[in-house]
């Protein structure tokens, strides 16, 4: 029977800083996990849950065709539904659903570019941002003006005046809480928004289809269950002119290995691994698909696991997630359900594994940006 129809995996991560990051990865990959970590001498903060938003395949009115996370985010006197990404950093919004009054420019702009091929434009601002449980605070934004595509993938989702999903499609823009406390898109902008609530930079992504949320400034017998790796430093500079005074510490985004397997058509892979809820999917970047692998993607740079077994897993942690995708003729699930995630293939000169929000559904992940570590805590 035809193949069903599989969506293309939209990644919001800034093109030019993910291809940087992949080049700067050592020769001999990422250390694993273990104890450790540099401890922070403030004083405890008090601890605070945001709550989040589970969007299944097939939701808001067929408009999803993956899995996502949504966070209510207010600027100014405006309520905004934005899409959690934990692979980018900086709060960056549609100029136009933020409305007049409720953020000043700053004067800086610029425009930033994802793997997708989605290229964004707009303006730095400030805006007093609130999240519900963490109360509210002066951050620095981008408001978006346009959207367009890279030469790379001049069809993107953006093309002919679509609405790509996280610009107005769905979302209202993207909430980046990565590892960089700042990012170096636009001048200096943005900030990591949960920087400030956090005080330390301290929280906890927790996923379940019920009650998704964020723990921020979780105390320390809470964090015993985790299994904690120290992060290296890859920037450490003064702000660009007209930015915040500051300075922004951007951390390596792979301190953790983890491995792929698909019985049949991927040996096991092994490389360095990022947990992105902003990618609905799991995802294999390489060069080239190894093995049978590369005789096995279907529409979209999907690989073929139908009817497979699927194993992904961090040695270092313990922690291993072992399903099996239901044959495609025997489907009577949305496509890319959360138990039984698809598996994407992106062509990148390093290999690097993409653990997206499926993975969080079975393991707490501690970003811990003024301790400089990160930490996994299997369910």
């Amino acid at each position: 029977m035809p193949l069903p129809r599989l969506p293309v995996r939209r990644r919001p991560w800034r093109r030019a800083a993910v291809l940087a990051l992949l080049a700067a990865l050592p020769a001999g990959g990422c250390g694993g996990l273990g104890t450790g970590g540099t401890e922070r001498s403030s004083g405890a903060a008090a601890a605070m849950t945001v709550p989040l938003t589970y969007l299944p395949a097939g939701s808001v009115g067929g408009k999803l065709g993956e899995p996502r996370l949504q966070a209510a985010v207010r600027v100014g006197s405006q309520q905004l539904n934005v899409l959690v990404d934990t692979g980018s950093t900086g709060l960056r919004v549609l100029a136009s659903a933020v409305g007049r009054g409720n953020a000043t420019p700053t004067g800086a702009g610029g425009s930033i570019s994802f793997l997708s091929g989605l290229r964004v434009s707009g303006r730095e601002a400030q805006a007093k941002v609130g999240l519900a449980g963490a109360g509210t605070w002066e951050e620095t934004l981008l408001l978006v003006d346009s959207l367009g595509c890279t030469a790379e993938v001049p069809d993107c989702e953006a093309a002919h005046g679509k609405a790509p999903e996280e610009f107005g499609g769905v979302f209202d823009g993207i909430l980046g809480i990565g590892l960089a406390e700042r990012d170096q898109g636009v001048r200096g902008c943005c900030a990591n928004p949960l920087q400030a609530p956090t005080h330390n930079g301290s929280f906890v992504v927790h996923f379940d289809q019920r009650r998704p949320r964020l723990l921020l400034n979780p105390d320390r017998k809470s964090l015993d269950r985790f299994s904690m790796v120290s992060l290296r430093q890859s920037v450490t500079r003064a702000p660009a002119p007209g930015a915040s005074p500051t300075a922004f510490t951007v951390w390596d985004p792979t301190p953790i290995t983890g491995c792929l397997s698909v019985t049949s058509v991927l040996d096991t892979q092994c490389a360095p691994m990022v947990f992105d809820t902003g990618t609905p999917t799991l995802s294999l970047q390489a060069p080239r698909l190894p093995g049978p692998a590369a005789g096995q993607l279907v529409e979209g740079d999907i690989v073929n696991t139908f009817g497979r077994r699927l194993t992904l897993s961090v040695p270092g942690a313990h922690w291993s997630w072992t399903y099996r995708m239901p044959p495609r003729d025997a489907l009577d699930q949305p496509l890319n359900a959360l138990d039984t995630p698809l598996l994407s293939y992106g062509r990148q000169p390093h290999p690097l594994i993409l653990a997206g929000l499926p993975a969080f559904a079975k393991v707490d992940v501690l970003y811990d940006l003024g301790g400089g570590r990160m930490g996994l805590a299997p369910r």
